[in-house]
């Protein structure tokens, strides 16, 4: 099912992605050109507050972030995008932003896999989270 919300910036309503359910799970997919909408502060994406709230707040599943120039694509729980997103505004309504370092990284999208696809948690990320920790720490933020 495509989902659509409201541009301000271009007062009409856009496509958001599209969601889709397999075995109870959700996956909600979303293209970008990552020349265009990687938030460069966050290195991450961002998708529609009133999206989510609406369609993924509280449902199992994934979020799949799909880089249309790269072929890369990028896949985080609902869950881990409600623990670690960081919440703006940036002139096109309220977003939620996720870092992609909480994100599962591919050069593959494969939509039968991805329902399952796991988070990157574990050393790696707590060498990701501990690196980050300290480049703030040393710019003062």
């Amino acid at each position: 099912m495509k989902i659509y919300t409201y541009s301000p910036q271009k007062n009409k309503n856009v496509l958001a992605g599209e969601l889709t359910k397999k075995n109870g799970k959700l996956l909600f997919t979303k293209k970008v050109n990552s020349t265009k909408h990687l938030m460069k502060l966050f290195t991450g994406y961002g998708i529609q507050k009133d999206v989510y709230d609406k369609y993924l707040r509280g449902k199992k599943g994934r979020i799949a972030i799909t880089e249309t120039d790269t072929g890369k694509y990028l896949v985080a729980s609902i869950d881990t995008w409600s623990k670690h997103h960081s919440g703006q505004n940036y002139g096109d309504g309220k977003q939620i932003f996720l870092a992609t370092m909480f994100m599962h990284n591919s050069s593959n999208f494969n939509r039968d896999t991805a329902y399952e696809v796991k988070d990157p948690i574990g050393i790696d990320f707590k060498a990701k989270f501990i690196a980050l920790a300290a480049i703030k720490n040393k710019l003062g933020i």
